[in-house]
Parts: structure tokens; C-alpha cells; sequence
């Protein structure tokens, strides 16, 4: 499986040296984590690079209204302005670099699988990782509770694959690979040495019984913010208000990826609803000079 997510990856970086030639030198320093052995790290786990997702993302709330935003702000689609991240198209590139593409496999089924996958994977890190959600929903900068918010992020994908078909499926299938292969490097991160296998099965026992808890939720069987009161919150009574803040998101969320088109989920070019909105470089203002 890493030997064709690598070779999606330099599919993926062909395309944005054949677009993008003055970036030449920058781009071509990615090869060495590419060209990595099986073993070797850096590999392409945890390396998700391939939508510039960050600046993309909308103006959604911020901390101090974040409950209120979630209650008032309607449901939009999570789809990133569409020239964010555009693949070069048959008009732009030429016959030739257009042959070598082929050649290589960019157009094919597979390599966009791999490209979607990679892309949906990259924007559930960037949610989970992302410090003003964590602090609005009362969640420490800590291993499990990025865990944690990785697992809903990645379920919610799921959710809205079912709805693709085969497609779908094929899709989550490959971003769950994905998904695993980024958490044993965290594991690893960790500073985990010993019994790692045990860890990562203990892992992958959390997120199913997570993600079942929230289907029965979501099928009204059970109470979503007991679900998640238990599994995000350790069950700590205390953390209530922020487990009812954290199921109004997900709800909120879920109806936002019902509203976004098809060819955006499948290309992985959605961006989940966030805190801020970072500002390009080349429109930050100068300081006043006095």
C-alpha cells in the first residue's frame, strides 16, 4: 500500500513541477521523503500536503462567539474555492507533458483515489490539529484528545462516503489506510518502543467503538453528547457544556458535507468550518513607519 501511495505522491508533484516551473527547486526537495525505503522515515505518512488548504479556509466563528455560531451560522458547503488546488487541465500543460502524466498513471482511477484520499485526510489533521478549536471546546493539547477529534473528523467523512457508492467506499477505504499509517508514526512519536502492535490494536479497538457509539447517536438510539461526554471527555461531569458545544459542531458539520457537491468530496477539496481565517502573506499590511 505505501509503494502506491508513494508513487501517487510523485504523480502529484510531476503534475506541480510540470505547472509550476519557477517552484522547480522548492518542489524538487520533497523527492527525498518520496524516494524513502519502505522502512525509512520520513515516509509519506503524515506528510498530506496536497490541497493549499490553509489558505482557503472561511471565516466561521471565533472563540468568544464559537456556542452562539454554532446555533445561529446556517449549514454551506465545505468545498474550497475551485481554483484552490486545481489539477492542471488538458488546455494548460501541453501534448507532450499531457502524454507523460498519462505515461505515468495521473489520470487514472487509482492515482485520483489516492490524490482524493490524501486530500480528505490532510484536512481532518488540520481540524484536529487546530489549536482555536481544541481551546473552544475545552480540549488540552494532548495525544489522545487529538485522537480523539481525528476519530470524529475521519467517522464524519465516512458518513458522507456511504452516500458515493462504490466510489465512496473505495475512497474510505484508502483514506483509512491513510489514517492508520498516520497514527503509528504519532505512536511512535509518542516515544512508544515496546509493544507498539498492542498499542495501535488498542487504537483501532477506541475508534470503532467510537464511531458505533456515534452511529447509534446518530440514529437517535442513544444521546450524542453522552457519547461524547464518554469518549472525548473521559466522562468527566465537569466537561458537559463543552460536550454539548462539541455535538452541535458535529451536527452542524454533517449537514455542511451534505451540502457539498459530489466532485468536491471525491477530490478531497473541502476545508472544515474553523476558528480563524488565516490571511495570505502577500496581503498582510506594512507597519506605519512614524
Amino acid at each position: 500500500m505505501q509503494r502506491v501511495q508513494r508513487c501517487a505522491a510523485l504523480q502529484g508533484l510531476v503534475a506541480q513541477l510540470l505547472r509550476q516551473p519557477q517552484c522547480s527547486s522548492a518542489l524538487l526537495q520533497q523527492l527525498p521523503c518520496l524516494l524513502a525505503d519502505e522502512r525509512g522515515q520520513p515516509g509519506l505518512s503524515g506528510r498530506f500536503t496536497v490541497w493549499p488548504h490553509a489558505t482557503a479556509c472561511r471565516q466561521f466563528a471565533n472563540p468568544s462567539n464559537f456556542k452562539a455560531a454554532l446555533v445561529t451560522a446556517r449549514p454551506q458547503s465545505l468545498a474550497v474555492p475551485k481554483d484552490i488546488g486545481d489539477l492542471p487541465d488538458d488546455n494548460s500543460i501541453g501534448r507532450w507533458r499531457r502524454l507523460l502524466l498519462r505515461i505515468g498513471g495521473f489520470y487514472s482511477r487509482q492515482s485520483g483515489m489516492q490524490r482524493g484520499a490524501k486530500a480528505l485526510y490532510q484536512t481532518i489533521v488540520e481540524q484536529a490539529e487546530d489549536r482555536e478549536l481544541r481551546e473552544a471546546l475545552g480540549l488540552e493539547d494532548r495525544f489522545m484528545s487529538t485522537y480523539s477529534l481525528q476519530c470524529l473528523h475521519v467517522w464524519m467523512i465516512l458518513v458522507r462516503l456511504r452516500t458515493e457508492g462504490d466510489d465512496g467506499k473505495d475512497l474510505a477505504q484508502i483514506m483509512y489506510e491513510d489514517f492508520t499509517d498516520d497514527v503509528e508514526i504519532r505512536v511512535h512519536k509518542e516515544g512508544v518502543k515496546v509493544r507498539v502492535n498492542k498499542w495501535l490494536k488498542e487504537l483501532e479497538k477506541i475508534f470503532y467503538g467510537t464511531c458505533q457509539s456515534y452511529e447509534r447517536a446518530l440514529a437517535g438510539e442513544t444521546d450524542l453528547v453522552d457519547a461524547l461526554q464518554r469518549n472525548v471527555y473521559g466522562d468527566d461531569p465537569t466537561q458537559r457544556a463543552h460536550a454539548v458545544t462539541l455535538s452541535q459542531y458535529i451536527r452542524r458539520e454533517l449537514d455542511c458535507l451534505k451540502l457539498t457537491p459530489t466532485e468536491d468530496v471525491m477530490k478531497g477539496k473541502i476545508m472544515f468550518s474553523r476558528l480563524h481565517h488565516p490571511v495570505p502573506p502577500t496581503k498582510l499590511s506594512k507597519p506605519k513607519t512614524h
